[in-house]
């Protein structure tokens, strides 16, 4: 799984930003390694597949929180009204994005996943977590999930793409690339066209020096969202 998109990060010409809907982290609480490259260099060793990794977090958290919960929130999910790293919904995501491209790209030196890694911002290729709801709030001051799949609305998905590609922040050309996408922006029901869309704004941000401030409160091991 992701070995197209793996090998298309690795092979992108330099310098190149790449924001993915993907957490890059789990709550510290629940991290016994010291640092974010230590905690990614146990992934394939401790965890044995997707679900594996879902049991494990939820043992963990019970753990850390003396079974009073089974998840957690980082602080940037907290921020965002995102969901744990390991509920229902994104655990495999997080999983497969962790094994499958974090730990490969970052141990060859492929890409480096920002600001996890020092002199990430600087590398031939970084690697940025994004969260596409987050965007639609702090871009355009939206938060809505009905353009996604039970909730389908073309509407709303090419009035987004309509502002993203009149501001400054994604340019598609030429104009027959740009048709090429409306159509699929607005036929995707389930949404991830246009998340990719969101995720590319975030990065581009990112390049322009639009970047998230520390938040002194969270552990560095958590990191951010790009917005």
């Amino acid at each position: 799984m992701f070995d197209t998109l793996r090998q298309t990060i690795a092979e992108a010409d330099p310098p190149a930003v790449v924001g993915l809907d993907a957490p890059f982290s789990l709550p510290d609480p629940i991290v016994e390694e010291p640092d974010w490259r230590a905690f990614l260099e146990t992934v394939p060793d401790i965890f044995s597949d997707a679900d594996d990794f879902q049991t494990t977090c939820h043992r963990l958290t019970e753990r850390a929180t003396g079974g009073d919960r089974k998840e957690i929130l980082r602080r940037c999910d907290e921020r965002f009204d995102g969901l744990c790293p390991y509920n229902r919904f994104v655990f495999r995501i997080t999983y497969h994005a962790l094994r499958g491209l974090l730990v490969p790209l970052v141990r060859s030196e492929a890409a480096a996943a920002w600001p996890f890694q020092p002199g990430a911002a600087t590398a031939d290729r970084v690697l940025l977590e994004t969260y596409p709801a987050a965007v639609l709030a702090s871009r355009l001051a939206v938060r809505s999930t009905t353009y996604k799949d039970a909730h389908d609305d073309p509407a709303f998905r090419r009035a987004v793409l309509d502002q993203i590609l009149t501001s400054d922040a994604v340019t598609v050309d030429p104009q027959p690339t740009a048709t090429a996408i409306r159509s699929v922006v607005a036929d995707d029901a389930g949404g991830d066209a246009l998340d990719s869309l969101l995720a590319a704004w975030a990065a581009a941000a990112w390049v322009r020096g639009d970047r998230p401030t520390t938040d002194h409160r969270a552990p560095p091991s958590e990191g951010f969202i790009h917005y």
